[in-house]
């Protein structure tokens, strides 16, 4: 007698469920890199695949949260781009190099950010009733009779091609035979754009832990799909679960890393005064801040597309999965028991059936032969490019941050970073210590400058030099933006600083300079700042001050000006202005300076007038030390205005107390020490 087969079943099922839970590792990650199962049509309304209301509500309160995630960020990016080209905030714009026009950055910002936000109204919307039973009818009817029709024939034509490829049940559509090789192409675009924002990060940022951040987010986004096909889950659980993490990760590289990054910069909006300018003339913390400020921004074509192209992409990817979970938790049944004409009775989640719909569910146009080995081949080979391409970016970011930091720089590299493909050290800040490195002649400064990669350096400091003549090969730095020379003697400075378009300041701190050498005179028009402080200068020449026109902040401190350039008023783009400890008596003649907002005239001690009306914009003046016993428009200025040590302060006037009590200042708006100064100083 035969053993009843129910004896025998279970040793068949244990064999099989042993067989597949000790497949190699490797053997069930090419086995879930070439899977296509779930990508065929209709199969998220198959039993396997359908969504009680607790798991569908999880994954649409993520999907809420990732559209609110990029609606939010896009809409503050926007602001942001308004903000710094309100012509309010120029020192800012142009320290970080941003266009003067970003109205386009702006309409793409709420362009994108509108997307999103409309994705959560539709979410909202496809909840109603009758777009529930749509999505699970059959397409809408294309006669007038029974749906819309366009009276054009041309959008017609359009119509029906989008219908039959783009639609929810079209050809590319959700459940569609080839949705999973568009969800494919989209993603393959998205990290593509990703991994040009990773590399031009690499060419900005002095952080190694940064670049690891992005390119392990990266590859996360890239081996996502094969290792989730691994898990034991519901087809409906992997592909959703892929997707939202795609997403999830996009939503990290962009609503995250730019904010991330500039964490450790934001407080600077909140401290005083006197902390603000510290950290400004702290070069490494001024230009890592710079040139992370200016990632946040889009300055670019290239930022454009490569930032927002992955936004879009998420957006879509979002309406795929809203309505794939939608599908399988609003399942729809055939009951032939309510009608004889075969109609389809709808129950949707769980609501009483509706009215029964005519329409047969499979009347759409049948679809060409399947081109199942294409879309096998397709898909497959998507993966494969995808799992290379997210280990290929984690691999350059491991050679070009761990071997490449033993590549020595230049004595004196202050801060450098990591580009990839770069075989030599990219010095950001360079300092040039004349007396440490032993450089005695022209030719040695010249052989010092000439070992500096050109791209990459943004400051070149030059410090403790005797007989300094600035090299013509400057005009090699096409990125430099700022120029310092310290505690030198300039014998020669010609006019190749006229040459450099990305120059923004340049400060001369402990020089010999009794005149205006040709170098400062043919500024280029990029440049904001000029700050000279310790000099032996007697007087600004009117030439001198036609030339500098442009400037935004211009300081001559401890020098020996005993009048005010008689043509000062060309300076009308001023925003502050320091003739700290020079010998001015007059200054009466001071002209209104329109953007002028900050003066500081103190220990001029012979100065005993001012002008009887303060420049139209001015909120701050410094006047300590001075021979000043009146100020007829002091009640029209801000704190942190100072007369402490004025004759002013000696007056019972109740109105000026607040200015006589403030902690004096004796070094001016450029700090008389500062860091990596020191003669002795080995970087």
């Amino acid at each position: 007698m035969d053993p009843p087969s129910s004896s025998t079943r279970p040793p068949i099922r244990a064999k099989k469920a042993t067989t597949s839970t000790t497949r190699p590792t490797g053997t069930r990650l090419l086995h879930s890199i070439l899977s296509i199962r779930l990508e065929k049509a209709r199969s998220w309304r198959e039993p396997e695949n359908r969504l009680g209301p607790r798991e569908y509500w999880r994954f649409y309160a993520a999907i809420a949260l990732l559209h609110a995630a990029f609606a939010t960020h896009l809409a503050v990016l926007a602001y942001a781009h308004a903000y710094l080209s309100s012509g309010n905030h120029e020192y800012e714009r142009r320290t970080m190099q941003l266009p003067s026009d970003m109205a386009l950055p702006v309409g793409v910002c709420v362009a994108v950010g509108g997307l999103h936000a409309g994705g959560l109204v539709l979410m909202v919307h496809n909840r109603r009733l009758r777009q529930r039973i749509s999505r699970l009818g059959a397409p809408k009817a294309t006669s007038k009779r029974g749906g819309f029709e366009f009276s054009s024939p041309i959008l017609r034509a359009l119509d029906g091609v989008y219908t039959r490829l783009w639609a929810d049940k079209g050809l590319f559509g959700t459940q569609g035979e080839l949705f999973g090789l568009r969800a494919s192409i989209q993603h393959g675009a998205s990290v593509a754009s990703q991994t040009y924002q990773a590399y031009v990060l690499s060419l900005q940022s002095a952080t190694v832990s940064l670049n690891w951040l992005v390119a392990a987010s990266i590859g996360v986004s890239c081996v996502a799909s094969p290792l989730l096909f691994m898990v034991r889950w519901r087809p409906i659980f992997q592909r959703t679960t892929a997707i939202l993490l795609t997403v999830l990760v996009t939503a990290f590289l962009e609503c995250g890393v730019p904010w991330l990054a500039l964490v450790p910069y934001l407080p600077y909006f909140t401290w005083p005064v006197v902390v603000q300018n510290a950290h400004l003339y702290d070069e490494v913390w001024f230009y890592d801040a710079a040139l992370l400020g200016q990632r946040l921004f889009l300055t670019n074509s290239g930022d454009i597309v490569s930032r927002m192209l992955p936004c879009v992409m998420a957006f879509l990817s979002l309406q795929y999965v809203e309505t794939i979970v939608s599908i399988a938790h609003d399942s729809h049944v055939f009951d032939q028991r309510h009608s004889r004409h075969r109609a389809s009775v709808y129950a949707v989640g769980g609501l009483p059936p509706t009215v029964p719909s005519h329409r047969r569910l499979d009347s759409a146009r049948p679809l060409p032969r399947r081109p199942s080995a294409f879309l096998h081949h397709a898909i497959a080979y998507s993966r494969v490019l995808g799992l290379v391409w997210g280990l290929g970016v984690v691999g350059l970011t491991f050679v070009y941050s761990t071997t490449f930091t033993t590549t020595p720089c230049s004595p004196g590299c202050l801060t450098r970073v990591y580009p990839w493909f770069a075989s030599d050290c990219r010095c950001v800040v360079q300092l040039v210590n004349c007396y440490q490195r032993r450089l005695t002649d022209a030719a040695a400064v010249a052989t010092a400058l000439a070992a500096l990669h050109p791209g990459s350096l943004r400051l070149l400091i030059v410090e403790h030099c005797v007989g300094l003549v600035v090299p013509s090969s400057l005009r090699r730095f096409q990125m430099l933006t700022g120029l310092e020379v310290s505690n030198s003697t300039i014998a020669g400075w010609d006019a190749s600083v006229a040459s450099l378009p990305s120059l923004q300041y340049i400060m001369l701190v402990q020089t010999n300079l009794s005149v205006i050498p040709p170098g400062l005179i043919a500024l280029p028009p990029s440049l904001l700042d000029l700050e000279i402080a310790g000099a032996l200068l007697t007087a600004l020449a009117p030439d001198i001050l036609a030339a500098w026109a442009g400037l935004n902040t211009l300081y001559v401190e401890r020098a020996q000006l005993t009048q005010l350039p008689s043509n000062l008023g060309q300076l009308t783009q001023l925003n502050t202005l320091s003739f700290f400890a020079n010998d001015i008596a007059d200054l009466s003649t001071f002209p209104p300076l329109p953007l002028l907002l900050e003066l500081d005239i103190s220990q001029n001690a012979r100065a005993a007038a001012l002008p009887t009306s303060p420049p139209p914009n001015l909120i701050t003046l410094h006047a300590e030390y001075t021979s000043l016993a009146t100020c007829a428009w002091l009640d029209q200025m801000g704190d942190p205005t100072s007369f402490v040590g004025s004759p002013l302060c000696t007056t019972a006037a109740d109105n000026i107390a607040a200015v006589c009590t403030h902690t004096p200042s004796d070094q001016g708006m450029v700090p008389a020490t500062r860091k990596y100064r020191a003669i002795d100083y080995v970087a």
